[in-house]
């Protein structure tokens, strides 16, 4: 097969179509694609979020925060289980009505053992693991779509609030992960967070807690998952 010459002024000729083609393309683009501006912008105000720990939620006024975590306001384990399967709900039903109010997500952190089950509340003993998951499925029950995730404790690399091992940690989580199948297949199971202060700032608030400021992962860091 043989190909016919081509003329230097053809290829000119063609040559000037293929660069006119594509400049009118690109104009074309250019002005059909339109800049958005930054009131246009929308962001879900859900993906942010702070620790509540007034009385009743009284932040929402002045944040609108779109998700809040419930610790340091009363509704601990040991505040909400008065006695053996005997429950107060008044408080968190109040914070959790605020945050419904203001269309805010709950992130409820689940520690605080009774001293009917535990010496000290930052413990959960071996044969007190089916209560803790006992507690859990009722606030899941009573909360059911009101309350979206729930933590399973409080900064558990520090002895301030986790004085057991990791391994009962981690049958924690399992028996929150298995209450919440059971119970609210749509709410979210969130690690305990790890706690690190920096060396400069351990050293203004506490000279005595070096081990703190060397304890690896993100200041009170939780990482969510869904399906542990």
């Amino acid at each position: 097969m043989s190909i016919l010459p081509i003329s230097r002024s053809t290829l000119r000729t063609l040559l000037t179509w293929v660069v006119s083609t594509v400049l009118a393309l690109t104009g074309t683009l250019a002005s059909t694609t339109v800049a958005a501006s930054a009131g246009q912008v929308r962001i879900s105000h859900t993906l942010f979020g702070m620790h509540e720990n007034t009385p009743t939620g009284s932040s929402f006024g002045a944040v609108h925060e779109g998700w809040i975590r419930l610790w340091d306001t009363g509704v601990q384990w040991q505040d909400i289980e008065t006695s053996p399967n005997h429950y107060t709900w008044t408080r968190l039903d109040t914070l959790v009505a605020a945050a419904r109010a203001h269309s805010a997500r709950v992130t409820l952190v689940v520690a605080g053992t009774p001293s009917f089950y535990s010496s000290t509340p930052w413990n959960v003993p071996a044969g007190r693991i089916d209560e803790y998951q006992r507690f859990v499925r009722a606030v899941m029950n009573r909360f059911h779509g009101r309350i979206d995730s729930y933590q399973v404790w409080n900064e558990s690399n520090i002895s301030t609030f986790w004085t057991g091992t990791q391994r009962r940690m981690a049958q924690l989580t399992k028996a929150m992960h298995d209450a919440r199948d059971a119970v609210a297949p749509r709410a979210d199971v969130v690690a305990p967070p790890p706690f690190r202060r920096s060396r400069r700032s351990a050293a203004r608030s506490s000279p005595r807690c070096p081990r703190s400021a060397s304890t690896p992962g993100p200041q009170s860091a939780g990482a969510a998952s869904g399906r542990p």
